[in-house]
This record gives structure tokens, sequence and C-alpha cells, in this order.
């Protein structure tokens, strides 16, 4: 009788005649019902069925009742994150967000009702696990990089620095902040196997590139010069990885804060250690700078020691694709 009455409930959201509202009346009234709910959403098939429907699983991120059990419920989360129209629905949703954050941090989501919320928590006894399943949810992961109070504690410790740089972000992987002047940028590192070049040119020639000597935004000095003079800002610009394309060489700046990044010990237990899937080769990269005065030269990193140099332009070096993101 349990599951008959849930297959009711969910046969009357997909019909449309149980709005989110009135499912929360009914499972307040009868809290029983909850549980019978979380049977349903741990069957496969019905799960499927609810996920597939907007109108049934816009009907359940409407009551905090039912939204509470299904973020706890893996088989059900794992249907809303296989079908992109109920996983856009969800991330729509800031509650349905706060709560999903919360349960991959490892918190009771009936408590949380905001990604502020869930941050708070998370940052009141942080742990790597917890601050990692909230960030595997990309608005909280910008609202923890928009934080300076809970940056500086992410930097204070080894063990959050590791699950916070280099995470998934925005269609590769987080790498630094980037701040310039009263602006902060995120800087996402473009996946290896899709954004890296194992030996390009900068140009083809030794002579200056006009208006490529910003220090901090690489995809301007890639945009003024995206021509086959350039290879490495036209093989940069024609990428397109995650569903982005905005992807550049790493400005000077950007491209120094990553390496000295990396060389603080923060790729330790990530992708981007020493022979990780991830990780840079031991060897110079470009940037996307021009050298201020010496205009036949351009400006890159060497991986091995960290080291900044500049050197003619028509010599090929690796590069790897960023993107920031203005937080």
């Amino acid at each position: 009788m349990p599951l008959l009455r849930a297959v009711r409930l969910f046969n009357a959201l997909e019909a449309g005649t149980l709005t989110g509202a009135q499912l929360q009346a009914l499972l307040v009234a009868d809290p029983a019902r909850v549980s019978e709910l979380s049977v349903m959403f741990g069957m496969r098939g019905q799960a499927r069925r609810m996920t597939a429907s907007p109108t049934s699983f816009g009907a359940l991120l409407g009551g905090t009742s039912a939204l509470n059990a299904l973020v706890t419920n893996t088989v059900f989360v794992r249907e809303v994150e296989a079908n992109p129209l109920a996983k856009g629905l969800l991330l729509a949703n800031p509650t349905a967000t706060a709560k999903l954050a919360a349960a991959r941090a490892g918190l009771d989501p009936a408590a949380h009702a905001t990604t502020a919320s869930v941050l708070a928590a998370v940052f009141a006894a942080p742990s790597a696990a917890a601050v990692a399943g909230a960030i595997s949810i990309e608005s909280v992961f910008f609202e923890l990089l928009r934080s300076a109070p809970q940056m500086a504690a992410v930097d204070a410790s080894a063990s959050l620095r590791s699950s916070v740089y280099g995470a998934p972000l925005a269609g590769g992987y987080f790498g630094v902040i980037n701040t310039v002047g009263a602006d902060k940028y995120a800087v996402v590192q473009a996946p290896k196997e899709a954004g890296e070049h194992a030996g390009v040119l900068w140009k083809t020639s030794q002579d200056d590139s006009a208006n490529t000597a910003n220090n901090d935004d690489g995809l301007v000095n890639a945009n003024a010069q995206n021509n086959a003079a350039h290879p490495l800002f036209q093989w940069a610009r024609g990428l397109g990885i995650g569903g982005y394309t905005d992807w550049a060489p790493p400005a000077y700046n950007v491209i120094q804060a990553i390496a000295a990044k990396l060389r603080s010990g923060v790729a330790d237990s990530t992708p981007f250690k020493a022979g990780g899937a991830q990780a840079y080769e031991a060897v110079p990269y470009w940037s996307a700078t021009q050298h201020p005065s010496t205009t036949t030269t351009a400006w890159y990193v060497d991986f091995s020691d960290g080291s900044v140099a500049s050197t003619y332009k028509n010599g090929s070096y690796r590069a790897r694709a960023v993107r920031r993101i203005k937080l």
C-alpha cells in the first residue's frame, strides 16, 4: 500500500494535477510519505521517468521535503546528472542547488537553503572531503572563489588547497585567481589532452606584434593577432573545449602565477602532480605576452624551475590554453 501511494503521487505529478506546493503540504501532513517517495527515488526506472518530465520534476523541486529526500538519493541524483534538462532545472533553482551542495558536502540538506549557508557550515570545521563535495557544483565553486576569508582558509591548509586548486571548473581545471586592480578573475586551465600544444611558434617572424603587451588578459593579446603569422594565437583561439570558445594562451602574470602555485605543492594530490594526467611538462611554456621593449621576443615560463625569460618569437615551445572568468 505505501508503494502504491507513492506511485499515485508520481502519476499525479506527471499529469500536472499535483503541484509542488500541494505535494509539500501532503508531505508535511503525513511525513511517512517522504519515506515512500524516497523508495521510489531509488528505483532507477521511476527516477528516470521523473527526471524526463519537466512537469513532474519541476513539481518535485517546488517543495523542501521532496528536495531534501531527492538530493540524498544517489540513484535519483545520477539520473538528474544524466539528463541535461533535469540538471538545468535543478541548477537554476537556488534552493535545490544549495541542498545538493549540502548533501555532497556531507551536511544535512534540510538545514540549508542557500549556498552561502553551505559554505559557512563547511568552513566552520573545514575538511578536504566537505570542500570538494560542495564545490563539485560550479556555482558553489565560484561563490567560494569570491570569498576572500574562505579562500584565505584554503590557502592556509595543504589539504584544502589540494581540494580546490586543480579541481574541475568551467570546461577545465581551476588554476589561480588573477587580480587586476579591484577585479578578480578565476583562471581555468584547459584539459591537457585537448588544450595543450606540444610545440608551436609564437610567431613566424621576429618582428613586433601590435597590441600584445597585456600582462593579464591573454585573450586580448590573442584576439589582436589571431592570424596565420601567429600560430600560437591561431591555435588557441580555434579551441572549443567544454562548450567554451574563449580559450587563449595565459598572459605574463597568469602563467607565472600558475607555475608558482604548482611549485608551492598544491598539486601534490591532484591530476597536476608530476606524472599526472594534467601535469605540465618540465619545459618552457609560452605566455601570450610580447616583451615590452624587446618586441622581437615574447615571455615564457620554464615549468622545470619556474624561471621566467623571453626568447625570439619564432621558436617552438609548448603551450597550455586558459580562460578567465570574472568573479
